[in-house]
Parts: structure tokens; C-alpha cells; sequence
């Protein structure tokens, strides 16, 4: 059986909200020394950054504080933050179900914590949410190994005390500095973009919007990565026995640490197929011809069985010109019927639109009249970011 997929997740903000309240402790903490700060700034600014570069980037601006006032004024902070953690802290929207999913899974995903905030803070954010079990002293915190996000190197610590080498490992981020920091240490990584029409995914990772869509993601890797890897592995040993055998092309390559074997863009990994001599378009899930192949209904189900109930609407124009587009979400219905619902949206919003991949996209701005009538159908529904 191959070796299941090490998921590595950070803390705030992809398992545990804990983002406003840090913000708000953070304000009242900088404002204290002079420093100019509102809660905002936090989620606008610096999502997932060390604590000591936004006092850096603030005194830049507007001048330096007494240093021998840091240290203290950190420490209250924090433990202030702490008191509240214990008793105001909830898990991020679709966490906890996520993690069941991948608890359930066949295989046994070993799991950790990455985190750039100290231990205890990270151990009692989890233990605050009832999601210490899962993790165990898997806690990576960027002040025990000396080492802060953006740099790969805590994710590099992370992967080589769990066992296993980086691209073995997927790691779940939801901000940008995150993201590229397991980037750069040579992971998968899915980026939980909760802020799409104000933040853009980096290019290499793997965009959701909400933990509900992370064990469809994490199933699609651990079947598509394994008989690719262990492919790739034979192709090297013997470069020149390719002979009548299945070869892929995965089109876009990217490994910047030496002795890596080059990997497939993810886009290629969740959605490539693969061309056997023997059978033509294979399947790149369940290796079996097209026209054999259940994958499709299979997810179709996987799909269905993670909605929460509630449908989204959102309004998305990162990367769109125009007004964009308003996507549905969690549509409790399979495709076909889901097509058959687009088509009578479209038509009572007059305008064009399409479904991709379980998700309604209607051309245009029309997020209110889209609930009524969703609501007039029957559907709970909620308006989410945009």
C-alpha cells in the first residue's frame, strides 16, 4: 500500500478563527506604545505574519518605540490573547467536519500543526476547539524551531521531524505567507482563499474556499499522486525502457530543490489524463479506460455527501474583467439537475452563466435577487464574502 499523504495544516485562521481576536488584542497592544494599528490592518496587511516584522514595518513608518518595551508588551499580549482563546475560540466553518472526513479515511493520514505563533498558544487554540486529539505533540511552532513563515525552512522542519520529505506533504494554508513558505520548502499545498475577491491564490497551490471541498481535494492527490510517484521513480531508473509503456506529460514542471523528483502541475494532478499504448485516455484516479471509468460519479457522491446544507452566493471578480461573475455554492443536487436549476437562473437574472465543477457562475452581480429565488425554492442560503 503506498505511504499516505503527511498533511501538514497551519493554525489560525485554516483550523481555528482565532484571527479576529488576535487582531483586536494586537491593536489594543501596538496603540499602547504609539503605534498606529486597527483590527483591520491585521486581516488587510498582515495575515500570518510574525509579530515582530508588523512592529518593524509600523516603526518604519511612524517612528521607533523603546525596545526594552517590546519584550513586555508582547508577553501581555499573548497572554491575554490566551485568556480569551480558552473561552471565545471556534473552530474555522467546515474544520472540524474536514478533519472527521480525513479521520475516516481508509488510509491513516499522519497529521501535524504549523504554526508561527509560540507552542502554548497553538496547544490551547486546539484544545479550545476539541481538535487536540488529532494532532497529538505534532506542534510545529516558529519560535521553538527559530524559523517564521514566509521561509520554507519551519515547513522543512516540520516535514523532517514527522518522517517524511516535502513532496510527500500537503500543506493547508490560508494566507499568502503561508502558502509560499510551503511553496518554497517543496509541498503540495492547498490554500484555503476564504478573501477570493481581494486575495489571489498563488500560483502552484490549489484554491478552496471553505474546509467543507478539503478531503474531495485530499482523496483526488493521495490516488493521482501514488502510482504516478512510484511511475516517475521507474521512469528514472530506467530512462530508456519506456518501450509501449503508459508515459505522462504533465506539461508544467516545477522543483527547485535538488534530488526532487520534478512534479506534475497540481491543475495536472487533479485533472490530467494519462495516454496507455494498450488502452488510449486512461483515467489518472482509477487507471482504467475513459469509458470504463467511475471517478466521475464517485466524486459526484464524495461531493454531495460533504454539503453542509447552506447554499452560498458570493460574488467573485479576481481574474474576471467586468462585473464578474455570482457563484453558487453547496447546491444540495446532482449535475444534471444542477444544470437544469442554472438554466432557469440564467434566465430569471437574463444573462448567461454556467456550472463548473458543482458550482453555479452567473455572469454579472445579482446576489440578492439569486437568494430570493433560492430562498422562494426552498434552499437555506447564506451571502459569503464578496
Amino acid at each position: 500500500m503506498p505511504r499516505p499523504l503527511c498533511l501538514l495544516f497551519d493554525c489560525d485562521g485554516t483550523l481555528v478563527d482565532s484571527e479576529p481576536l488576535l487582531a483586536d488584542e494586537m491593536a489594543t497592544a501596538l496603540n499602547a506604545v504609539g503605534l498606529p494599528f486597527q483590527a483591520t490592518d491585521y486581516v488587510g496587511e498582515f495575515r500570518g505574519a510574525r509579530f515582530r516584522r508588523i512592529v518593524a514595518e509600523l516603526e518604519s513608518r511612524y517612528g521607533r518605540v523603546d525596545s526594552a518595551a517590546l519584550e513586555p508588551l508582547e508577553h501581555n499580549m499573548r497572554a491575554n490573547l490566551n485568556r480569551r482563546l480558552a473561552t471565545e475560540l471556534t473552530p474555522i466553518e467546515g474544520a472540524t467536519e474536514a478533519l472527521a472526513a480525513l479521520s475516516a479515511f481508509p488510509m491513516a493520514f499522519p497529521m501535524g500543526v504549523v504554526s508561527n505563533g509560540p507552542e502554548n498558544k497553538i496547544r490551547t487554540s486546539l484544545v479550545a476547539t476539541g481538535l487536540d486529539t488529532l494532532f497529538g505533540d505534532h506542534l510545529f511552532s516558529a519560535y521553538t524551531a527559530n524559523c517564521w513563515k514566509p521561509d520554507p525552512c519551519l515547513y522543512a522542519h516540520a516535514a523532517q521531524q514527522m518522517g517524511y520529505p516535502p513532496q510527500h506533504c500537503l500543506a493547508i494554508e490560508d494566507s499568502v505567507v503561508g502558502v509560499k513558505a510551503a511553496l518554497g520548502a517543496g509541498m503540495l499545498v492547498v490554500h484555503l482563499n476564504r478573501y477570493p475577491d481581494v486575495e489571489q491564490t498563488p500560483e502552484g497551490a490549489i484554491m478552496i474556499t471553505s474546509m467543507f471541498q478539503l478531503p474531495t481535494v485530499v482523496a483526488r492527490l493521495s490516488r493521482d499522486l501514488a502510482p504516478r510517484a512510484a511511475a516517475r521513480a521507474e521512469s528514472a531508473r530506467h530512462p530508456s525502457a519506456s518501450g509501449g509503456h503508459s508515459r505522462y506529460h504533465p506539461g508544467t514542471f516545477s522543483s527547485s530543490f535538488p534530488g526532487v523528483l520534478p512534479m506534475p502541475s497540481l491543475q495536472d494532478q487533479l485533472r490530467g489524463l494519462v495516454y496507455s499504448t494498450e488502452h488510449g485516455a486512461t483515467c489518472p484516479d482509477c487507471r482504467q479506460p475513459v469509458a470504463e471509468c467511475h471517478c466521475a460519479e464517485q466524486a459526484e457522491q464524495a461531493r454531495l455527501a460533504e454539503l453542509d446544507g447552506i447554499v452560498r452566493i458570493r460574488r467573485e471578480t479576481s481574474g474576471r474583467k467586468g462585473k464578474g461573475v455570482t457563484t453558487i455554492g453547496g447546491v444540495p443536487l446532482p449535475e444534471a439537475e444542477l444544470k437544469t436549476l442554472a438554466k432557469a437562473l440564467k434566465k430569471r437574472c437574463g444573462t448567461g452563466g454556467a456550472v463548473k465543477e458543482g458550482v453555479i457562475e452567473i455572469q454579472g452581480d445579482h446576489r440578492e435577487v439569486l437568494k430570493a429565488e433560492l430562498e422562494s425554492r426552498g434552499y437555506k442560503v447564506k451571502l459569503a464574502g464578496g
